[in-house]
């Protein structure tokens, strides 16, 4: 596993949680609430979305990639597991434009080669401007997990392409409205008039990973279902904050009774106030805490499981949002390393050998355009390998 595998760990672990209901605007359903189908939550059912799926995809790999209707082929799997990070503010039905379904040229992972990653381009399905306040992903049994990145101009991957093996392995990183490892997972925002907007100019890239235990060859279904929101409706864009720190030395024989602080510090967004609205972290195995602080103040958010931490959003038991930062605002954020073994540790891949230290959270409004965040609407900072 190299580092970008590592990055894929950090942003699994926050999309296997979901926190249980509560009132308030920010609070997630968790109750299976706008859940369900595509064309079911809606009302409408989703329009079909060739991208690659239909014309690279298939006079390249022989396979339809057609639009599944919003839904997965097949009935639920058993392991289907959580509903989604489900607000209940989050857009009714009745503020949703025509939805799309991505769905994922066929592929096989066979007992041979039981672990596999898939990449198919679809382009801008939409071709203009969008918000998405919906995705409800579906995966079929094997899977481990499933990225949907916004691919910008810069990656020079905008345009539909064909399903195929990853270009680096599936070790991907970019900018990403949609996350999941579970078979069934729907993303919406804490805000009826919240969306996570997607350029005319961008596309996607689906990224998943399967991992064949069967005993027997399997044929995955993927398929995403992409709800924008009416003209008018989102007047608040969202975006994720991932900062980075490769800056770490832990010595040899570092007592855990006596850990090293591995500290940065960064003012990501220095032309506007910013709310936070979900934290989490990343670190690996000899970590004992992480904390984040605005300006040197108490820590906003504080985690000790190295091991796939939980997503904390309002809900979350004492947490400290939605937050408010002011422009310019530095966030500091550390991880108390001890080292038992004879070699000293630094930045790297290995949750066993290495060491990081990574702050995520979603933030807006992402008011920033492309010509000032190539990432837009993400911030990404000491992402360098």
């Amino acid at each position: 596993m190299n580092a970008r595998a590592s990055m894929f760990a950090v942003l699994l672990a926050a999309s296997t949680a979901c926190s249980s209901p509560s009132s308030g605007s920010f609070t997630p359903g968790g109750d299976g609430s706008g859940s369900g189908g595509g064309a079911s939550s809606s009302g409408s059912g989703p329009s079909s979305s060739s991208g690659a799926g239909s014309s690279g995809g298939a006079s390249s790999s022989g396979s339809s990639g057609s639009s599944s209707g919003g839904s997965s082929s097949g009935s639920r799997p058993a392991d289907a597991g959580t509903p989604g990070l489900v607000y209940d503010g989050s857009a009714p039905a009745s503020d949703l434009g025509t939805p799309v379904t991505l769905t994922m040229s066929p592929f096989t992972v066979t007992t041979a080669t039981p672990e596999v990653y898939k990449c198919q381009w679809f382009g801008n399905p939409f071709n203009q401007d969008v918000d998405l306040v919906k995705m409800e992903g579906h995966m079929s049994s094997g899977s481990h997990h499933f990225f949907l990145f916004n691919m910008t101009p810069a990656t020079n991957q905008t345009t539909a392409k064909a399903i195929s093996d990853c270009p680096q392995g599936g070790l991907e990183f970019y900018p990403f409205p949609y996350l999941s490892q579970q078979p069934d997972w729907t993303v919406t925002y804490p805000q009826a008039n919240m969306g996570y907007p997607l350029l005319a100019g961008n596309g996607l890239m689906m990224n998943v990973h399967y991992l064949n235990t069967s005993g027997a060859d399997i044929t995955p279904t993927v398929s995403i279902t992409l709800y924008p929101a009416k003209p008018g409706v989102v007047t608040v864009k969202v975006g994720t904050i991932f900062l980075n720190n490769q800056k770490i030395n832990v010595p040899a024989s570092t007592p855990q009774s006596t850990p090293v602080a591995i500290t940065d510090s960064l003012a990501p967004i220095k032309d506007e106030d910013y709310t936070i609205f979900t934290n989490w972290s990343h670190m690996h195995k000899y970590s004992v805490d992480f904390t984040s602080s605005v300006n040197g103040a108490a820590s906003f958010y504080e985690e000790k499981q190295w091991d796939e931490p939980p997503l904390q959003t309002a809900a979350s038991q004492n947490a400290m949002l939605p937050l408010k930062v002011s422009s310019g605002s530095t966030i500091s954020w550390q991880c108390m390393y001890y080292n038992p073994t004879s070699q000293a540790m630094t930045f790297g891949e290995s949750a066993n050998a290495t060491d990081m230290c990574i702050y995520m959270g979603q933030y807006y409004p992402a008011d920033g355009t492309p010509s000032t965040n190539a990432n837009y609407p993400d911030i990404i900072s000491g992402f360098n390998f």
